[in-house]
C-alpha cells in the first residue's frame, strides 16, 4: 500500500507540473459549491469529478486499479476524466455573468484572463514545441517514404518495418501501412524488444539477416537509413530496392515491388 501512495503522490505532482491550473481548479470548484445552485451542473462540474478525484486517491481503489485495470505508468489518465479547464472557465463566466456592476464584470473578467496567462507558461518555448511542416503536424519526410511506398495501385494493407525516426511517424499518417513492431520497442522501460527493429537499428546491416527477419514476421516492406552500410544484398533474397527518399532506402519483396509504379526488375 506504501508503494500505491507513492505513486498517488507522484502521479499527482507530474499532473499538477510547473502552472498554477490545478489550484486554479481547486479555487474553481470552491467557488462553484458555494455560489452554483444548478443541479445538473452541480452535477457535472462538481459531484462526478471529485467522485473520480476521490477514487484516485482513496489507496485501496487505486491499489485494485493499478493492480487490475492500468499499471502505475499510465494511471494518471484518470485525472482526464476531471474536466479542470472547462470547470475554470466556466467559474470565472459565472462570476462575469452573476456580477451586479459592468465594471465588476469587466474587472472579472480581466482578472481571470490574467491569472490565466501569468499561471501557464509560454508552450512556444517548450523544447519539445517544432513548427509544423504540413497540415498533418507530421514530419514531411516521413509523409514522404509513406506515399513512395503506397506509390502503386495495389488496394492491399503493406506491413512495413521502420528505423526509430520514423515508427511514431507513419502510424499517424496512414493506416494502410502497418508495422510488425509499435510504439513499445521505442519506450526503454517496457524492454519490448524486436528482432528485426534491432536489425534495422544495427551499424552495419546485414542483408541476408534483414531479409530473413521481415520474412519471418511477415513484413512486405523495410526502410533503412541509406547512409548505413550494408552487408550483401537485399536482392539476393527477393527484397528489392524501390527508392531512397530523403535518406531512406526503401526495399520491398518482389511480389510487391513488381506493382509498385515505375519499378522494372533489371534483365
Amino acid at each position: 500500500m506504501e508503494e500505491t501512495i507513492r505513486v498517488i503522490l507522484e502521479t499527482l505532482r507530474g499532473y499538477r507540473g510547473e502552472s498554477l491550473y490545478l489550484t486554479y481548479y481547486v479555487l474553481a470548484v470552491g467557488y462553484l459549491f458555494v455560489r452554483e445552485k444548478e443541479k445538473q451542473k452541480r452535477l457535472l462540474f462538481l459531484y462526478v469529478p471529485l467522485t473520480v478525484f476521490f477514487l484516485f486517491v482513496f489507496p485501496p481503489t487505486a491499489h485494485l486499479i493499478i493492480h487490475t485495470i492500468m499499471d502505475n505508468e499510465i494511471y494518471y489518465r484518470q485525472l482526464w476524466l476531471m474536466p479542470c479547464a472547462a470547470t475554470v472557465c466556466y467559474a470565472v463566466c459565472h462570476a462575469v455573468v452573476n456580477a451586479k456592476y459592468g465594471i465588476f464584470k469587466i474587472l472579472i473578467c480581466a482578472a481571470g484572463i490574467a491569472v490565466m496567462v501569468v499561471g501557464g507558461s509560454n508552450v512556444f518555448r517548450n523544447g519539445n514545441y517544432t513548427l509544423a511542416e504540413n497540415p498533418q503536424h507530421l514530419p514531411q519526410t516521413a509523409i514522404n517514404v509513406c506515399d513512395e511506398i503506397l506509390n502503386d495501385d495495389l488496394e492491399y494493407m503493406v506491413v512495413a518495418a521502420f528505423p526509430l525516426s520514423l515508427i511514431e511517424y507513419t502510424r499517424q499518417y496512414t493506416a494502410e501501412i502497418v508495422s510488425p513492431y509499435g510504439r513499445p520497442v521505442i519506450i526503454d522501460k517496457w524492454h519490448a524488444h524486436h528482432e528485426l527493429y534491432d536489425a534495422i537499428e544495427a551499424p552495419i546491416l546485414n542483408a541476408e539477416e534483414l531479409a530473413t527477419l521481415a520474412r519471418a514476421h511477415g513484413t512486405e516492406c523495410v526502410v533503412v537509413h541509406s547512409i548505413k552500410q550494408m552487408e550483401g544484398n537485399m536482392e539476393d533474397y527477393s527484397f528489392y530496392y524501390i527508392a531512397t527518399v530523403d535518406g531512406y532506402d526503401i526495399y520491398m519483396e518482389k511480389w510487391l515491388a513488381e506493382r509498385h509504379n515505375g519499378f522494372s526488375i533489371e534483365e
